[in-house]
């Protein structure tokens, strides 16, 4: 069995040495399974989706246990500076406690001996060899789970107190990049939402809050198909396309599916270039967007084209706010070309107006993804030295 991880922090060079989980940790605690049916519930049990980030608050669900309701239903409390881990269904989901909480059985409680090592096994439970461990001792038929002693007899191999805490702030510095990019980006997703507002006028009105200075003529209503010539893409495998760009394939491809902005792939040839597309059949249906310069899309896009300046991102997004309310729910969505073609959109009569506004939303759109590629990158990094930097 291996002693050294992959990756050390600069300067120790010890082996680390084998334990079971139950040397490090003082108490595991296991929640009450039965639901108290005289609460009706208002107990604060945990979730899965309320774990989105690093620490877990007391009260999930905004509601607190008075004493009297602890010691009347036997309540099993986790103690803050604590781990919760999913004991059940999907393992390797880990929290930090920072309030006193209370939760279901689909978690186990762990209370370190020592405060200062808790990143340290916050980490170490996100790690491949934590999460193996606990998928190989899982029980269950239709649901699965791991029992108490199974973590309490937990083979592990720890460094030193010292490269414990090395190792714990290393991890929480990444996580808080991440969680810096993640916010930056969830906030310029709102200022754009708030300048779409006042950028674009309100529903039966002609004029919009904002103007760039020098615009000052009302906005008209105008048919799609007043705009533009309404086309679609072609049948194109994914197996013909590439996933990076090349000399050979240099176009990117466009189809229905919403990583990346429908982003497929990459192809040697192009159909159309500076356009909008709009995804016509499936689960996102009516998804609009601008393509800017030379690209090909696959038989579920459709496309508009215009040689006067309207396939713009000021438009895509006109487009985008009102295209989901004509999308057919009967069956498989759809959105196809002869309902598109009819669909009303306000718009400024001036194609300048138009590349002003583009431009600028642009720029915002540029940022996001820069701190969303941002995130994604640290989230791979991340991920990489899980791999690594346990034994």
């Amino acid at each position: 069995m291996r002693t050294y991880p992959k990756i050390r922090i600069k300067g120790f060079t010890d082996p680390w040495e084998q334990r079971k989980l139950s040397e490090e940790f003082s108490n595991f605690i296991v929640p009450m399974r039965d639901k108290p049916k005289e609460f009706g519930g208002n107990i604060p049990w945990t979730r899965i989706e309320d774990i989105e980030g690093k620490y877990l608050n007391g009260s999930l669900s905004g509601q607190y246990v008075t004493e009297e309701t602890v010691k009347k239903m036997n309540l099993k409390i986790i103690p803050k500076d604590s781990l919760i881990v999913s004991s059940s269904a999907t393992f390797g989901v880990v929290a930090v406690v920072k309030n006193n909480l209370i939760t279901n059985q689909t978690f186990i409680g762990l209370v370190p001996n020592d405060k200062e090592t808790l990143d340290y096994w916050y980490s170490y439970f996100q790690s491949d060899e934590a999460r193996m461990y606990m998928k190989l001792q899982s029980a269950g038929s239709t649901i699965f789970y791991i029992a108490r002693e199974h973590f309490e007899n937990m083979p592990i191999t720890v460094p030193t107190k010292k490269e414990m805490i090395k190792i714990g702030a290393f991890f929480s510095n990444l996580d808080d990049l991440i969680t810096l990019h993640q916010r930056k980006c969830e906030s310029l997703k709102l200022v754009k939402k708030s300048f779409l507002e006042k950028l674009f006028p309100k529903d039966g009105e002609i004029f919009p809050e904002l103007r760039f200075k020098g615009f000052t003529d009302p906005w008209e209503q105008r048919k799609v198909s007043d705009l533009f010539r309404v086309t679609r893409g072609y049948v194109l495998p994914a197996t013909k396309t590439d996933g990076v760009a090349s000399a050979e394939k240099p176009y990117p491809v466009y189809s229905s599916q919403t990583k990346d902005n429908g982003l497929l792939g990459y192809y040697h040839n192009y159909l159309y270039e500076n356009a909008i597309t709009w995804t016509t059949d499936g689960a996102n249906a009516g998804t609009v967007n601008y393509r800017a310069g030379k690209f090909y899309c696959t038989n579920v896009c459709g496309v508009l084209l215009s040689s006067d300046g309207y396939a713009n991102k000021m438009v895509a997004e006109a487009l985008s706010a009102v295209a989901w309310k004509h999308v057919s729910r009967v069956g498989n969505p759809k959105l196809m070309n002869n309902v598109m073609s009819q669909i009303e959109i306000c718009v400024p009569k001036s194609i300048e107006e138009q590349k002003l506004i583009s431009e600028y939303l642009d720029q915002i759109d540029r940022l996001i993804t820069l701190h969303q590629r941002k995130c994604d990158a640290l989230k791979n990094a991340k991920k990489y030295f899980l791999h690594n930097m346990f034994v």
